[in-house]
């Protein structure tokens, strides 16, 4: 890929898929090896906080895993955007 870019993003629309976290992991594994820096996360109501909860409680990420998702694309040199 061309590094002429400053932002090389991809998205990833988890409101209308739900993937697992692990999913996700894998994925940024795979936008990071193949040049992209940047990862939009298209959330919706997947995020469960203390004034939004999800029905069924697994159709959402909680915000120990988002961050953990984060630590993993920072790790990996991706900024992940919501």
């Amino acid at each position: 890929m061309s590094q002429n870019y400053g932002i090389r993003a991809v998205q990833l629309d988890l409101a209308r898929q739900m993937e697992s976290s692990a999913f996700i992991r894998d994925f940024i594994d795979f936008i990071a090896d193949n040049g992209y820096n940047t990862l939009f996360l298209y959330l919706e109501w997947r995020v469960r906080t203390e004034s939004v909860t999800c029905l069924p409680d697994n159709e959402c990420y909680t915000p120990q895993e988002l961050r953990e998702i984060v630590r993993h694309a920072a790790s990996r040199g991706v900024d992940v955007i919501p």
